[in-house]
């Protein structure tokens, strides 16, 4: 810790789609154990199961210092519960003891800024990037700005307006369909931020739902994808770039559900996209004075094409369980590559404790016992029937995946 900035996690899910739904703001559980241990800050919306936080030692992890600012409250987002809490602020400041520290949140808002000038804690980002190029209509534009490859797209900023700018752009053949996304949108068809489209007469009868959505709208042509990954950097407060790196990613019902390590793309396309990245993305946001996490989701089709998607000026969920793996590996095989990983959130539609959760898969969770295992990454979902599971192996992606749908069988969820 001597010279370290003390790291005051609170990971925010303040997206206007995340909020009054209790699973969604449970989600804070997720990324600070995932990240940090003793001597940092996390706070969260309820505290963390005891037992799973046993488990969390006996893999190697250190604890943080953990801060309750709850209950739920369906109205309120974890940065409006700190706002609102004078004792959660004092709490918060006397964990930091006047040390030099840093706040790191997961979704950047107003609510975040704000925040961020209430307890005089310097973020881990630059507001005036990060809040403008959330919005996928800002990042479509920049990609055209910059020459990076986006599926063809056109947008407009209220539901009349969209019906007039894609009258002629969705005429005649539609190949793969459309996606109507909203500016703000995430978490993919189940939390209705985006929607599918065939036709013209299609968005049209679609029309209530877009009402309800963030504007500025896209509509997107849908690219017949062969591989979807997702690009990891960082930019340190001196404008430094480092490269977290790039993983596949799983999709569900056009929503993201998971990730895998290392990619399976040709080292080919990896360049190309390490050169885009590198050469036009990162060079914009230097200049711009961004700092912090950054992903950007891309899509391959059959051609080998490379299209720039969905941008997150933020971190994303991917860089939790990397740096959990990488922690890990460090504990438990110092000098190794790392483990290769395959990570799924899985719905089960029950309520479970982790305690019983442990019962029925203690040998795989425990890798004193064996190897590969599985870690078990986010206890808030548990009690809305998810279970975020990382399976980890030395060897493969395929070891670490076998684990997983190990865990899948034995809990009937195949």
């Amino acid at each position: 810790m001597k010279g370290e900035k003390t790291r005051v996690m609170i990971e925010t899910q303040s997206n206007s789609l995340f909020r009054g739904i209790e699973m969604e703001q449970d989600f804070d559980q997720r990324g600070g154990l995932c990240q940090v241990g003793d001597g940092h800050v996390v706070v969260t919306t309820k505290p963390i199961d005891s037992d799973y936080l046993a488990y969390w030692q006996d893999l190697g992890f250190t604890l943080p210092r953990m801060i309750v600012a709850g209950p739920f409250d369906r109205d309120l987002t974890l940065a409006d519960l700190v706002i609102s809490k004078q004792e959660v602020q004092d709490e918060i400041l006397g964990s930091i003891n006047g040390r030099s520290a840093r706040l790191e949140f997961f979704w950047i808002e107003e609510s975040e800024r704000y925040l961020s000038s209430i307890l005089g804690i310097p973020p881990y980002c630059n507001f005036e990037v990060s809040i403008p190029f959330a919005c996928k209509y800002n990042f479509k534009l920049l990609c055209e700005e910059l020459g990076l490859k986006t599926a063809p797209w056109v947008g407009g900023k209220d539901p009349e307006e969209l019906l007039k700018v894609t009258k002629s752009f969705l005429t005649g053949k539609n190949g793969n369909g459309f996606l109507l996304k909203s500016s703000r949108g995430t978490g993919g068809v189940d939390l209705g931020g985006l929607h599918q489209i065939s036709s013209y007469e299609d968005l049209v009868a679609k029309m209530p739902t877009v009402e309800g959505m963030c504007s500025p709208f896209i509509v997107e042509q849908m690219v017949k994808i062969v591989d979807e990954v997702c690009v990891h950097w960082e930019i340190t407060e001196d404008g430094k770039f480092l490269d977290i790196g790039i993983f596949d990613q799983l999709s569900t019902n056009l929503s993201y559900s998971g990730t895998a390590f290392p990619t399976r793309l040709t080292r080919e396309i990896e360049s190309r996209i390490r050169t885009d990245l590198e050469t036009k993305l990162v060079p914009y946001l230097q200049r711009s004075g961004a700092k912090g996490y950054f992903c950007c989701d891309i899509l391959i089709d059959e051609t080998g094409n490379v299209y720039w998607t969905d941008f997150n000026p933020r971190k994303g969920a991917i860089v939790f369980i990397y740096e959990m793996s990488k922690r890990l590996a460090k504990i438990r095989n110092p000098g190794s590559f790392g483990y290769h990983f395959w990570h799924e959130h899985i719905s089960t539609g029950k309520s479970l404790g982790f305690k019983e959760l442990f019962g029925e898969l203690k040998e795989i969770l425990v890798p004193s016992t064996q190897e590969p295992f599985a870690v078990i990454t986010n206890p808030g979902v548990l009690y809305h029937g998810g279970i975020d599971v990382t399976g980890l192996s030395i060897n493969s992606r395929e070891e670490a995946k076998a684990v997983v749908k190990e865990v899948r069988k034995r809990l009937d969820f195949v």
